[in-house]
């Protein structure tokens, strides 16, 4: 990842203090504000999937925070228009790490949020581990159950290996406070 700028470091230690409000040309609904420690959680999920996307040289158009909670599980962000580089997936050698590295990006973002707040919580990133089994299944369909779940969590401790570089970390952090403070971001400015 490339450093950040003064300016964007600038407005990534920007702290709210109060609930967050969306910014006014976003044009949302009023509905339910997600309190500082809810964005904060959803931020560093969505800030995962954006640096393990941009490390698996996967481009995608914006991550997005969302902090109007319409109701309990409505979707706290997204990473927007990732575009796999490699097709539709076929039982291939040549397939199988583009989708492992598809894999990781799923779970990152349970992965980033799990070490943010010191727990992991299978129920917030349940569409996120469901897509990893999902696509695990498919790259392997003669293994049984139990055999795709076992790689399943080889692919979980990649993820959780990616994270555990200081330098990745610092970027994920970065972005997530950023997200705090202005809800998306472009993959040029995630660069």
């Amino acid at each position: 990842m490339s450093k950040m700028n003064d300016e964007s470091k600038a407005k990534a230690t920007r702290m709210p203090t109060e609930r967050a409000t969306p910014p006014p040309e976003s044009g949302r609904s009023a509905g339910a504000k997600r309190t500082l420690a809810q964005l904060r959680r959803s931020a560093y999920h969505e800030a995962g999937h954006a640096v393990a996307a941009f490390h698996f040289g996967y481009p995608f158009e914006r991550v997005v925070l969302n902090p109007i909670a319409e109701e309990e599980d409505t979707a706290a962000g997204e990473l927007v228009g990732m575009q796999s580089r490699y097709g539709p997936l076929k039982d291939t050698e040549e397939n199988r790490l583009p989708g492992g590295q598809q894999i990781c990006v799923y779970l990152a973002g349970p992965v980033a949020n799990a070490m943010f707040t010191g727990r992991a919580d299978r129920k917030r990133g349940g569409t996120d581990y469901t897509r990893a089994f999902g696509l695990c299944r498919l790259m392997f369909p003669d293994e049984s159950w139990n055999e795709v779940h076992a790689l399943l969590n080889a692919f979980l401790a990649c993820t959780i290996s990616l994270f555990s570089d200081p330098q990745e970390w610092s970027a994920a952090s970065a972005i997530a406070e950023m997200l705090v403070a202005k809800y998306e971001m472009s993959f040029e400015e995630v660069r």
